[in-house]
Formats: structure tokens, C-alpha cells, sequence
């Protein structure tokens, strides 16, 4: 099942209200550089900071970008989908415990990210969510970690796991028959049968593999079937995702140490957060939709 579901217009940078640059941010900056800590203009140049570093991070990944560096001696830092580029990025260091991953990732196929996760598992890991982790990502990295912190203007989404092989099928089928018909457009009825078995049987190792992850790891079903949610007309998938506040990831990961968690509590907040993950839905709980 593949991830995404988020897309970047390509125009000129605009920050929402709450972190517009404006003359007092440029002399905030500059009272900065020159050692004059005013709180008030501190605040307004680092929440400028974290926004374009949120905002970066996700246009490195609709620019399809993949990234795997290694910036200090415990530390990884990936952008990108979570392919093979990712588990190859995590197997580098699967032997050590305690690193931190600095993660930028919109999801991609289950498969690699249960294959990076199950890397991970045990190892006591820290996982920091820049920008975004969604999708698969989300389903499955974070259950193994040992502590999760989410920067400013980034967010942890959700919008199912593969559960339900019905499901799972009809959601591969179209593009497997359309790659299928891109290649041979004169393919065969024969041919076209035994893609349809072919995905259907993707689909249910998939299920199978999903199935096994989650019974062997204390995660509430909640996580994946996402029942706590309004459900969203047409459903959750595609670009329609559910934010994780970090009240349902208690509940959920209830074995994951939770350290700095920003969620927006404001519209200013839910804007800005809009701004950095253009062209998504975002599903709110009950109860805890930003205020204004």
C-alpha cells in the first residue's frame, strides 16, 4: 500500500500571519546575530525558523527527493518514501541502540517500512518527525520506537493500515492494470486474469504481513482502523489524513515515551501546519480541533 497523498504548488513562499517575516522579525534577527536576547523577538525569529525547516523538509519529499545522511555519531536523518532507500538507511546502524532518526517521510510501500521497522525493533530508538510521517510510516515506525518528538508545523498522519485484502486488492488493481496496459496495450484477456490473481495475491501476503507486525507489538486497533475519528466522506486515503494528537498517541502507543510534541491548538497554528502540507485533509478528533 503506498503512502502520500500531499502535493506542493509551485509558487512564491508565503508564512501564515502567526510567522510572516515583517520588519520586526528582519530587526529580531539582526538583535539576534548581535547578541540581544529580547524574548519576544527570540520567539518570532525561531518559530520563522521551524516553519521554513518544516516547510523544507516536506518539499524535499514532493520533489522526490530521498536522502539518507548521517549528520552526528547517533544520529540519521531520511527524507523520502519509505522504499528500500529506507531500509537500507536504517540497516546501516540496526546493531546500535540508542540512535535518534530524524525522519521526513510521506509513507510508501508497507512492505519496506515493516522491513525497516522490524530493523529498528528493540534498539531503543528515538524517532523526530520534521515536516511529516505519514501513512506507512507512521503505521509502522513509530510502534517500534522508544521515544517520539514531533517538531514545529510537522505532524504525525494517518489514514489506514492494510487490514482488509478486499480492500487492499481493489486498492492495488487499477494501477497494476494500468501499468499492465501501458506496456502491452494490446494484452491479452489471459494476461490481464493473472494480474488480477497476481495483485490479489500481493494483497493478501500484505494483509498477512501487516496482521503479524501488529499482534506482535501493543498497539491499540485504533491506530490502524482509525474508529476514533469522524470519518470522512469518500473515507480516509488518498489526501485525506488523520492528525495524531498526542493524546490518542498515548492511548495508542501506550509503551512509546512521548518528549516534545507541538500540535496546533490555534488556527493561526492549524494554518501555518496547512501551508507546510499543502493539497491534504486533515481529520481532527473530536474535542481537540484548533481553536478559532
Amino acid at each position: 500500500m503506498r503512502g502520500g497523498g500531499f502535493h506542493i504548488r509551485r509558487r512564491a513562499f508565503k508564512v501564515q500571519a502567526m510567522v510572516r517575516p515583517t520588519l520586526l522579525s528582519g530587526l529580531a534577527l539582526a538583535a539576534l546575530s548581535a547578541g540581544c536576547q529580547h524574548p519576544a523577538w527570540a520567539a518570532q525569529a525561531n518559530a520563522e525558523t521551524d516553519f521554513v525547516q518544516a516547510r523544507s523538509a516536506v518539499a524535499a519529499i514532493a520533489a522526490g527527493q530521498v536522502t539518507c545522511s548521517y549528520p552526528g555519531d547517533s544520529v540519521v536523518r531520511f527524507i523520502g518514501e519509505s522504499g528500500p532507500s529506507l531500509t537500507a538507511c536504517v540497516e546501516r546502524f540496526a546493531g546500535r541502540s540508542g540512535m535518534t532518526l530524524i525522519l521526513s517521510s510521506p509513507g510508501g510501500d508497507a512492505a519496506d517500512a515493516i522491513r525497516a521497522a522490524e530493523l529498528m525493533t528493540g534498539r531503543g530508538w528515538t524517532v523526530i518527525v520534521r515536516g511529516m510521517c505519514s501513512s506507512s510510516c507512521a503505521n509502522y515506525l513509530l510502534p517500534v520506537a522508544a521515544r517520539i518528538e514531533v517538531e514545529p508545523y510537522s505532524a504525525v498522519l494517518l489514514h489506514g493500515a492494510p487490514y482488509d485484502e478486499e480492500g487492499v486488492y481493489q486498492w492495488f488493481l487499477p494501477g497494476v492494470l494500468e501499468r499492465q496496459r501501458a506496456a502491452n496495450p494490446n494484452v491479452s484477456d489471459a494476461m490481464i486474469d493473472q494480474a488480477r490473481r497476481f495483485t490479489r495475491e500481493q494483497a493478501r501476503l500484505l494483509v498477512e504481513r501487516h496482521k503479524a507486525f501488529a499482534g506482535q507489538r501493543t498497539v491499540d486497533s485504533g491506530w490502524y482502523d482509525l474508529s476514533a475519528f469522524p470519518q470522512p466522506e469518500g473515507g480516509f486515503g488518498g489526501r485525506t489524513f488523520a492528525i495524531v494528537d498526542p493524546d490518542f498517541l498515548r492511548s495508542s502507543l501506550p509503551n512509546l515515551e512521548i518528549g516534545r510534541f507541538w500540535f496546533p491548538t490555534s488556527a493561526a497554528e492549524r494554518d501555518a501546519l496547512a501551508e507546510v502540507i499543502e493539497g491534504t485533509r486533515i481529520i481532527y478528533r473530536a474535542g481537540y480541533e484548533p481553536a478559532g
